[in-house]
């Protein structure tokens, strides 16, 4: 990409997706906004015309993390009918997100907090991908399938076992450990059921 197109515009983009792929190589740690710009390809004084400082690049990966969650879920509705297996599609394509991305994920919810240093970008963009998740459950229980009462009651314990999947198996000690036993591909189809039979049971 050369340097004269950031000129029209696309230099914020640019800075976001050059930190998101720092974060998918490094992790969070051992980088800076001097190191973003190098990756992109402009001065070292070119970031601070979009962000203040590196938590604030932080805040803007935190939404376009959540934005593309959001869109992986709807994604994966796409020409499902069965309410069941919408479900299942949701919560399988949000474990598979967070196996697939474990950097950027581990940035979304860190940056993502109630406190006033939290993004609220990114909380916004966590809020709409939520939405996804609750919209399915309100549809259910419309439907009879799944118990009435307020849906966030229905999704905390299904989204608490996807996120605790997530960081267990991909963020924390399971694979150094030699306790994912089967094909990661067959732990997320499990974990997405799983998810979904807690939504579903009493």
């Amino acid at each position: 990409m050369g340097r004269s197109k950031y000129h029209h515009g696309d230099l914020r983009r640019a800075l976001i997706d050059g930190a998101v792929g720092l974060v998918r190589e490094q992790g969070l740690q051992g980088w800076t906004l001097r190191g973003v710009a190098r990756r992109v390809g402009v001065s070292h004084a070119a970031p601070y015309h979009h962000f203040s400082d590196v938590e604030a690049l932080l805040g803007a990966v935190t939404a376009l993390g959540f934005d593309q969650l959001r869109e992986e879920m709807e994604a994966a509705l796409l020409g499902v009918d069965d309410r069941g297996d919408r479900l299942r599609a949701v919560a399988r394509s949000y474990a598979a997100f967070g196996a697939n991305n474990p950097g950027l994920y581990q940035v979304m919810f860190r940056e993502v907090r109630s406190d006033a240093q939290g993004s609220s970008d990114g909380r916004d963009a966590g809020m709409r991908a939520l939405a996804v998740f609750v919209q399915e459950v309100a549809a259910g229980q419309d439907e009879g399938l799944l118990a009435a009462g307020p849906p966030m009651d229905r999704v905390l314990p299904a989204w608490s076992m996807l996120h605790g999947f997530v960081s267990l198996a991909v963020l924390g000690p399971l694979p150094g450990m030699g306790l994912l036993g089967r094909p990661f591909d067959e732990l997320v189809e499990d974990i997405g059921s799983a998810a979904v039979a807690v939504l579903l049971g009493p």
